[in-house]
This record gives C-alpha cells, sequence and structure tokens, in this order.
C-alpha cells in the first residue's frame, strides 16, 4: 500500500500544478485585428507543444477573457519573446503520423481540411518560414514566398502493400521547386523535412538570389525554446551504502559500488524547457555483498562470521524537474520518488562458526517486495548530455533483528538523449 499512497500523492501533485500553474498563463501582448487596429493587454499562453485553436484575451490582467478564433483576427504577438502568430486560411494535410495509423492508411484515405489555422513565424527573412504543430508532436512548416504567398510544405507517410513498409512522401519538394528551384545551388533533392534543413535551403536562395547582403536572417524565433519531449539511456555509477541491524560481528555498514543502467523520458509540463517538467527512469538494479569477519574470543575459541546477500532489483523514479535557464547550459534540480520492485533474490544468508554457538540462517528476516525511497539531487544539461549528483535516501529493504536494513546511496547519472 505504501507504493500506492506514494504514487498517488505525486500524481494529484503533477495533476494541479499543470493546468493551475501552466494551463492558464496570461503574458502581454498585441491582437491585430482584421481591419489592422490592434488591441493590447494580455494573451494566455497555452502549454504543450499543439498550436493554439483560439486565444483568450484580456484588456487588463483582472477582467474576464474573450475568446477569438483564427477566422476572427489577422494575428496577435506577445510581447516578452515577440513571437509573432498569423491567422491564415490554409488547406493541410492533417492525417494523424501514428505509426499505427500509416499502416492502414492510403493515399486515397487522406485527411485534409480547409481552415484558418493560427501559425508561428520560426524564421523571418525575405522567405519566411512558419510552424503549425500538431498532435505527437508534429510540426507542419508553411512557407511564405517572395510574392508573399503561403504555401503549406507538406509530408506524409502510407503503407506500401509491396515493399510492406511505411514510406515518406516528400510533396514539400515538390512545392519548394516551385518557389526556390530557380536557384540551382539549392539542393532540394537532399532536403529534409527539419527546421535546420529548411531554413539552410531558404539562405541559399535568398544569398543566390539577392546577394550577400541580404543573405543574413534577419531573426530567427521560436526555435530555442521549442516544447521537448526528451528520452534517452541512462548509466548510473552508484556508491550504495548497506546497513544490517543483526547483533553479531561482521554487521554493520558496509559500502558497494554499483552500476545501474536504465532508459528515461522526459515530459515538459510547459512549452518551455527552462521550467517545469516530469520525468519517468526504469532502471536496473543488481546488488551483491558477502563478507567474512573473524573475531577471537579467547586463546581457544575464534568466531568466524559469514553472509552472502544478492538481491536485483527494477527501479521505477518519477521525479518533478526544474531547470534554470534555457541557455546552451541548464542547470536543474529534481526531487521526486524510486519504488525498487524485487525481481530476484539469489542469496540471503549468513553463517556462524564457534565452538559453543554453530549455526546459520537468513541474513535479512524478512525482505520487501517493493523498496521506496526519497530522491533529490542537481546537475546540468547540455545538448544531448546531462550529468546528474543524486541523493537516494530509502525507506528500508527489509526487517532485521526488530531493526530496518537500510540502503542508502550516491549516484552520478549520466544521460545520452536521443531527441
Amino acid at each position: 500500500m505504501r507504493i500506492f499512497y506514494s504514487l498517488l500523492a505525486l500524481t494529484c501533485l503533477l495533476l494541479f500544478i499543470t493546468p493551475v500553474s501552466f494551463g492558464q498563463r496570461f503574458e502581454r501582448g498585441t491582437i491585430i485585428q482584421l481591419n489592422g487596429d490592434s488591441l493590447h493587454g494580455w494573451i494566455n499562453r497555452k502549454s504543450g507543444a499543439v498550436t493554439a485553436k483560439y486565444i483568450l484575451y484580456k484588456k487588463a490582467r483582472k477582467d474576464r477573457s474573450e475568446r477569438f478564433n483564427p477566422d476572427q483576427i489577422a494575428g496577435f504577438r506577445y510581447e516578452k519573446d515577440q513571437k509573432l502568430y498569423l491567422s491564415k486560411k490554409l488547406t493541410l494535410d492533417i492525417t494523424d503520423r501514428n505509426i499505427s495509423y500509416a499502416t492502414g492508411a492510403r493515399k486515397t484515405s487522406r485527411d485534409i481540411e480547409t481552415e484558418h489555422v493560427f501559425i508561428e513565424l520560426v524564421y523571418n527573412h525575405k522567405l519566411k518560414l512558419y510552424r503549425y504543430s500538431l498532435d505527437g508532436p508534429y510540426s507542419y512548416y508553411i512557407l511564405e514566398d517572395d510574392g508573399g504567398a503561403f504555401v503549406p510544405l507538406t509530408n506524409y507517410s502510407v503503407y506500401d502493400d509491396i515493399t510492406k513498409t511505411v514510406v515518406d512522401h516528400p510533396e514539400y519538394k515538390n512545392e519548394l521547386v516551385k518557389s526556390i528551384g530557380s536557384c540551382p545551388e539549392v539542393n532540394i533533392g537532399g532536403l529534409t523535412y527539419t527546421f535546420e534543413s529548411l531554413t539552410n535551403a531558404i539562405d541559399i536562395y535568398v544569398k543566390c538570389k539577392y546577394g550577400d547582403a541580404a543573405g543574413k536572417p534577419v531573426a530567427v524565433l521560436g526555435n530555442d525554446d521549442e516544447y521537448h519531449i526528451r528520452w534517452g539511456i541512462v548509466v548510473a555509477p552508484t556508491f550504495a551504502n548497506y546497513y544490517n541491524a543483526r547483533k553479531l560481528i561482521g554487521s554493520g555498514e558496509f559500502s558497494k559500488f554499483l552500476v545501474e543502467p536504465g532508459i528515461f523520458l522526459q515530459l515538459p509540463l510547459t512549452r518551455y524547457r527552462n521550467n517545469f517538467s516530469v520525468i519517468g527512469e526504469l532502471l536496473y538494479r543488481s546488488f551483491d555483498i558477502h563478507k567474512e569477519e573473524s573475531k577471537e574470543v579467547n586463546a581457544a575459541v575464534t568466531e568466524t562470521r559469514k553472509f552472502h546477500v544478492a538481491l536485483s532489483y527494477l527501479g521505477l523514479n518519477v521525479l518533478l524537474r526544474y531547470q534554470f535557464t534555457s541557455k546552451k547550459v541548464q542547470p536543474f534540480v529534481n526531487l521526486g520518488i524510486a519504488n525498487n520492485f524485487k525481481i530476484s533474490e539469489s542469496n540471503n544468508e549468513f553463517s556462524v562458526e564457534k565452538e559453543d554457538f554453530p549455526g546459520n540462517g537468513k541474513e535479512i528476516d524478512e525482505i520487501y517486495g517493493v523498496e521506496q525511497a526519497l530522491l533529490f539531487g542537481g546537475g546540468i544539461h547540455i545538448n544531448k548530455f546531462e550529468v546528474e549528483a543524486r541523493y537516494n535516501f530509502s525507506n528500508g529493504i527489509g526487517w532485521t533483528s526488530g531493526d530496518k536494513t537500510r540502503f542508502h546511496s550516491t549516484q552520478v547519472l549520466l544521460k545520452y538523449s536521443f531527441r
């Protein structure tokens, strides 16, 4: 029941934090009306990666909010970071990009809709690049060409019945040929559907057509603080302290060096990486300690005690993270709980050799099926790499002689994220 109550408490905390702290955050901003006039006030900032379907506006912070759909305004801008969203009526292929859907989808079953949507300016040049974020998360890019026309860059996947694989259909390359194909230096065939690849093609085209002076971007907006779901691998060198309460020689506190491998998943609770996120970690621990101690009772009697404990656990860690900055070097602190599920118990025994007291038994009288611990630590994140120092304060791995058998550890976690 301990695991149930701790997980329930953490879940309730996260459910409270997410909508209350982040879901209805209002910032200073400006609405651009259809007639070109401006409305200055407060605009809600939507958390999560998906582009807002509508916005809420207040003239004063304490006023009641008013809803605006994309077809009611020309766009809006936030004051703090100058993020600009325009409202455009576009024909978009919004087919589900999930792999399970793609295996059953056909080109004739595409989900294509024409509607007003908000699109975010992410690259500002003589040609501009906008982004419309869907569930997944999946970014749909829209190009504004030299003439001011908005061109959706479509990229979708379907299942090929012949090869039995999911195949990408880069229609955006055909669309780019019409807009920037006049410049032979742009290798459209080698482009990928990424922010970096598309903006690099824009730079080359502008330099080719307008000369060196116009070849530098005016601004890059929205990419550095983009919503990120991260996952990857983790290796945790661990300095563990094992304490046995049994009142015999050879009992007491012992140190052990372990290496715990695993995987992790990080889910931001806001659109910004310098705020809160929740982290799940799955770690494997193999703990094996054995020791032999002798004590001379008198000239004729020597007492020898041996013990051997070998356990393995699969640990599920759930942590809440606060990151202090979104710059290249990003310090952070973590706080959470660990639930380590015992998966094997290959040894748990002791023996005593003494003339008047030979015997053996269980080293730990009762080993818990789940070991729980409080976790706290801090570290830095740089690009795809992360290092963290963490302390693990265990509630005990078992019970011996009326006292808990404790297991505390200090860890250095090394992480590499694939995204």
